[in-house]
């Protein structure tokens, strides 16, 4: 049935999805439901990644995962706004080491022997061990990028929300956010498709897909998800934040 469904459909679905899962954890959870989300879907969108998909617009298939990511940033600016920027560095600690635990059972897992053959039609080892190396390949990569970027996105956001005396919300959430993603769509497109990537995709897909396309449809999300940075007021309660 997903076959019948358009990318573009599916990208939004996800995303918005996304933004209301993270909702209904700063409801009920408070601050630890937003450290949650980010965790959560830093291993979801990379393991995302390992799916390619054609969208209308495109012309070359590109990697899944950019709804998830923007989602990061989104949530990131939500912690700096309400809790300050030390809450929101300890989301992206927290989210790094949750992807490497998450990683390191991966490889643990498909070091078990092998069972005999009788029960071979019913193992995964051999999948397993390609996604396990497909996320190793992806995490390697979005490490420096995702870290690099994240923090970039809570400087900015910090300084323009001193410097605005926390006036313009929404223009503040898109310029660091933008400013942010473009350092890690750049950094990580580079590193997970050219230089890890054997045998890597054309230059010509690379920046007309990858770089170019891709970072377009963040820029359209970025700008959908600031709107909900100021309507997460309504889901933290009063007592809950600075």
């Amino acid at each position: 049935m997903g076959e019948c469904v358009l990318p573009e459909v599916l990208t939004l679905s996800t995303f918005l999805g996304g933004m209301a899962f993270l909702f209904v954890l700063l409801r009920f959870f408070s601050v630890n439901g937003a450290y949650v989300y980010i965790a959560l879907t830093t291993i979801l969108a990379n393991t995302q990644a390992v799916r390619v998909a054609s969208y209308s617009f495109l012309p070359d298939p590109v990697a899944l995962g950019t709804e998830l990511f923007v989602t990061t940033f989104i949530a990131e600016n939500i912690l700096i706004e309400y809790w300050g920027n030390r809450v929101a560095r300890k989301g992206i600690a927290l989210s790094f080491l949750a992807s490497l635990f998450f990683m390191s059972i991966l490889k643990i897992t498909i070091l078990y022997p092998e069972i005999p053959d009788a029960y071979q039609e019913h193992s995964l080892n051999k999948e397993l061990a390609i996604l396990t190396y497909q996320l190793a390949r992806l995490f390697w990569a979005s490490c420096g990028a995702y870290i690099t970027s994240q923090l970039l996105d809570i400087m900015v956001f910090s300084w323009l929300r001193a410097k605005l005396q926390g006036r313009f919300l929404l223009g503040r959430v898109n310029i660091s956010a933008l400013l942010a993603a473009f350092c890690d769509h750049l950094f990580f497109s580079l590193l997970a498709w050219r230089v890890l990537c054997s045998p890597p995709i054309s230059w010509a897909s690379l920046f007309g897909s990858y770089i170019c396309g891709i970072f377009g449809l963040r820029c359209l999300l970025i700008f959908i998800g600031s709107f909900f940075v100021p309507l997460a007021r309504f889901m933290i309660r009063p007592s809950d934040h600075e």
